[in-house]
């Protein structure tokens, strides 16, 4: 870890992937960086994020990219458990149930996971109100997800999502007294000719490019990639113009980056590595030690949430429990 304050959003949006300085048993070799002496960056510490967020309800909302974000927190807050893709499908399309797993051992770390491809109620999922006040985190990590539309139909269930977050936030920092954070990560495209990368490209004008180059007959026309960035800037505008304390991960820089990491060429969005995601659980975590206090983690400890936070998971973290899950009076139930 460098010396010097910690580096701003501005920072480590523009930070670089780079070789790490010990290799360890990760299958990659390169972690996002900020190279500058001036400020401070790391990677993801567990006893930080441990000694940080004891007895907090951590909400990551989102659709298969933003469970890749929770299984790498997962991983990472607990040293190592890997949790199965099966799980977010398994919950998804059995009643839209949330992924509820404890983390940090007694200072017990609640990680929620919750589909939410559209921010409004659907086939999959209940309304972000209802998420909000069944199990009312003091964090939540939002993404609007990959699944392109238009600009006019994305903020009519954006704005409405804000507004359901601004409750949340005053209702739970005026209950608890302490912040309660909301962070935005950006959304990362697909990378066109995925394959054809075998290392990641920190230059993001010559990526960009690649990304909206026309390929006439390929699949992936039809997803848009080269529009996300445009949505994301009009996610950062609404925002803006809230009353939300938030901040913002850029998962749009760390992803754009790392054509290296995605899964196959026929699914050139998903990644079979982590880097991306720990990258964000990176930012994540320095942002809490930026906005937490000593007192505002004092008080954390002693919340009484009144809500039930057992895992719902097995015991191989594969698939739901569904005895828990099935039972009457379950509490989480949709559909």
């Amino acid at each position: 870890m460098r010396a010097g304050r910690p580096c701003d959003r501005e920072a480590i949006r523009n930070g670089l992937w780079l070789k790490k300085r010990a290799e360890d048993e990760a299958e990659d070799g390169y972690e996002w960086s900020v190279p500058t002496q001036v400020c401070s960056f790391q990677s993801f510490h567990s006893g930080d994020f441990c000694r940080l967020m004891g007895n907090s309800v951590i909400l990551i909302l989102g659709d298969s990219i933003s469970f890749e974000q929770y299984a790498s927190l997962v991983r990472l807050a607990t040293n190592g458990t890997v949790i199965s893709d099966r799980l977010k499908a398994r919950a998804q399309h059995k009643r839209g149930l949330p992924v509820i797993i404890n983390s940090c051992g007694q200072s017990n770390v609640t990680l929620v996971f919750k589909i939410q491809i559209s921010l409004t109620a659907d086939k999959w999922s209940n309304s972000l109100d209802d998420i909000l006040t069944k199990m009312p985190p003091t964090a939540v990590v939002l993404n609007t997800g990959a699944h392109y539309r238009g600009d006019q139909e994305f903020m009519s269930t954006f704005r409405p999502a804000v507004s359901s977050l601004e409750k949340w936030q005053q209702s739970c920092t005026s209950r608890n007294k302490i912040p309660c954070p909301l962070f935005y990560r950006t959304t990362f495209p697909g990378i066109p000719h995925c394959m054809n990368f075998t290392e990641p490209e920190n230059n993001r004008t010559k990526m960009e490019k690649h990304v909206a180059t026309p390929n006439p007959g390929k699949e992936w026309n039809a997803y848009h990639w080269k529009e996300f960035n445009k949505q994301n800037g009009l996610a950062l505008d609404s925002l803006a113009s809230s009353k939300l304390q938030y901040g913002i991960i850029d998962g749009y820089e760390m992803g754009l980056t790392r054509p290296d990491t995605r899964k196959s060429a026929s699914d050139c969005l998903h990644n079979r590595l982590p880097a991306i995601a720990d990258a964000n659980n990176a930012a994540f975590l320095h942002y809490l030690k930026v906005i937490l206090s000593d007192d505002d983690v004092a008080s954390m400890t002693k919340l009484n949430h009144g809500f039930d936070r057992r895992p719902n998971v097995n015991e191989k973290f594969s698939d739901m429990n569904w005895e828990m899950v099935d039972s009457p009076d379950y509490p989480y139930k949709y559909g």
